[in-house]
């Protein structure tokens, strides 16, 4: 009978940049707690950066593993769907109203990801698609408009607005609308994020 192997078997070089990019997730949470916004928001992205260099990684270094796919998933939890709430909630002194419709995004998030899980992409054309709003692109979303709503007038409403932003994200998530792999949306997502990290610190 075969021995279940040591979890510490499992660190890699991959599974190592997926851990951290949970730790940055903790880390934005802990950072807008008191008040340090830009550093919060910059953690974020480097969450979004480390989930998108695991894979990498993983496939040249032939690190692949079912282990670092679990990983990955709850790593995403953690920065793309617990931190963003968590943000939102404090930004808003704990508003109840704008709690629920974070807690609506977390829950369709989590489901999405069991979802995935177990289904994976549609790979049957010429090109892996997703089914659903990834939760890797509703958190970058997310970071896209708080650094944004940082520079407008309208910033002391941004909790208010980033909640309904959470809100209308969780049915997106819970679809089945096709997202390709390597497609625009993707894409422009990468490209914007220099931007972003301007942005954050730019207020």
């Amino acid at each position: 009978m075969s021995s279940t192997p040591s979890i510490l078997s499992h660190v890699t070089a991959a599974n190592s940049i997926t851990s951290t990019g949970a730790l940055l997730g903790l880390a934005a949470v802990a950072l807008t707690l008191n008040g340090l916004h830009s550093a919060a928001l910059t953690c974020l992205i480097g969450a979004v950066l480390c989930d998108r260099l695991d894979g990498i990684v993983a496939r040249r270094l032939g690190q692949s593993s079912d282990f670092g796919m679990q990983l990955d998933s709850l790593a995403d939890a953690v920065s793309f769907l617990v931190a963003p709430a968590a943000v939102v909630v404090i930004l808003s002194s704990a508003n109840p109203v704008v709690a629920v419709a974070c807690a609506a995004f977390v829950l369709a998030g989590l489901w999405r990801l069991a979802h995935f899980n177990v289904h994976g992409m549609d790979t049957g054309g010429t090109e892996s698609v997703f089914r659903g709003l990834p939760t890797t692109i509703a958190g970058s979303g997310f970071l896209l408009v708080w650094a944004g709503l940082r520079l407008s007038p309208i910033a002391p409403h941004a909790d208010w607005l980033l909640a309904g932003f959470l809100l209308a994200m969780a049915p997106l998530m819970l679809s089945t609308m096709p997202i390709r792999k390597n497609g625009w949306l993707i894409k422009a997502l990468q490209i914007l994020a220099l931007p972003t990290l301007i942005a954050a610190w730019w207020v």
